[in-house]
C-alpha cells in the first residue's frame, strides 16, 4: 500500500469533525511507526529503555491533551449554564406532555 493510500484510508476512517491538528497526529504517528519497522528491519533503531522512555513521553503528552479537553469542555459547559436561567428552564419543561415513557425508553 503506498503512502498515500495509507493517509486516504487513515482520513476515511476518522470521524468527520476531525481537526486537521488531529489528522496531522495521526499521520505522523503512522509515519513513524513505518520509520522505526524500517529501521528494525536494517537492526537499526533506538534501544528498548530508549522506546520505553518515548512511549512514557507519548502516554504523558496524550494524557496531558485530554485533560485540557476536558477541561474546556467544563469550561464551555460552565458558560453555558450562565446564560440559562431556572425561569427559562422551567417555561421549556412545562410544554412536555405528562405522559409516561415508551416501552423501549424505561430502564426496566
Amino acid at each position: 500500500m503506498s503512502n498515500r493510500e495509507i493517509v486516504i484510508d487513515l482520513i476515511q476512517k476518522l470521524p468527520e469533525d476531525t481537526s486537521l491538528h488531529d489528522i496531522a497526529r495521526e499521520i505522523e504517528l503512522i509515519a513513524g511507526i513505518r520509520k522505526a519497522r524500517e529501521e528494525a528491519a536494517r537492526g537499526e533503531g533506538v534501544s528498548p529503555e530508549k522506546a520505553k522512555q518515548l512511549v512514557e513521553q507519548l502516554v504523558a503528552a496524550a494524557a496531558g491533551e485530554k485533560l485540557a479537553a476536558m477541561l474546556e469542555g467544563a469550561e464551555y459547559l460552565r458558560r453555558e449554564a450562565a446564560l440559562g436561567s431556572r425561569a427559562d428552564f422551567e417555561r421549556v419543561l412545562a410544554k412536555v406532555p405528562n405522559v409516561p415513557p415508551e416501552r423501549y425508553d424505561t430502564l426496566e
